[in-house]
């Protein structure tokens, strides 16, 4: 691609362009979605969510998500880094009614 400043670009045809969920609405959301449950199996979680806008497409797989009060921990000590712990959603989600159920994996 080129040159700049002493530095070296590349384009690497590997590298995806994402579009990220529209998070329930076309705007700003009308309340804040709210954690209502989580089911924890072998191959990830499932994340069921209330206060969504209804029956509009909230996230799509591969989006980013984080939760309140999920923090990461060390690997070693597992206290708290004071960071939220980020997870990715494995399957786009559409709202039914208020209600979304978001499938996530760890990062």
């Amino acid at each position: 691609m080129g040159t700049a400043l002493g530095f070296k670009f590349n384009e690497d045809v590997n590298v995806y362009r994402h579009t990220v969920g529209n998070l329930g609405t076309a705007g700003a959301p009308t309340s804040i979605p709210l954690v209502d449950g989580p089911t924890i199996t072998n191959n990830g979680a499932t994340i069921l969510t209330k206060g969504w806008d209804s029956s509009v497409a909230i996230l799509k797989q591969n989006d980013i998500v984080s939760f309140a009060g999920a923090y990461a921990v060390n690997p070693i000590s597992y206290r708290n880094v004071g960071k939220l712990r980020t997870f990715v959603v494995t399957a786009d989600v559409t709202s039914v009614g208020a209600a979304g159920t978001i499938n996530i994996s760890r990062r």
